[in-house]
């Protein structure tokens, strides 16, 4: 993975941040781009933290039968991807797969 900046007007949790903690969150994210049919994460895996996508498309889908997955959506640019594993037992309960190059900032559980 290439590790890039994506600024700080992009991403879910910039935009919606009080301008205090802007600054914390560019010392404590990490952003970087997904290759196309690359995992950002993958169910069963232990959650570590939560992905903010700044440009691409994410495909959050899960095992269905017949050795088939059901998609459950795409997550686009401006969106989050992986909360739904903070609760629970903190794993992720679905994967994500990179549909196209799509550029990701991560903020990790101990922010």
């Amino acid at each position: 993975m290439k590790k890039l900046d994506c600024g700080l007007d992009h991403c879910f949790l910039c935009r919606h941040a009080m301008p205090e903690w802007k600054k914390l969150t560019v010392d404590h994210k990490t952003s970087f781009l997904v290759k196309k049919g690359k995992p950002l994460f993958t169910m069963g895996q232990d959650v570590d933290g939560i992905y903010f996508l700044y440009s691409g498309v994410v495909k959050i889908h899960a095992p269905w039968t017949d050795g088939r997955e059901m998609i459950l959506r795409f997550a686009r640019g401006g969106e989050m991807a992986g909360h739904r594993g903070l609760s629970g037992n903190f794993k992720y309960p679905v994967s994500a797969t990179a549909v196209e190059d799509s550029m990701v900032c991560y903020i990790d559980n101990e922010f």
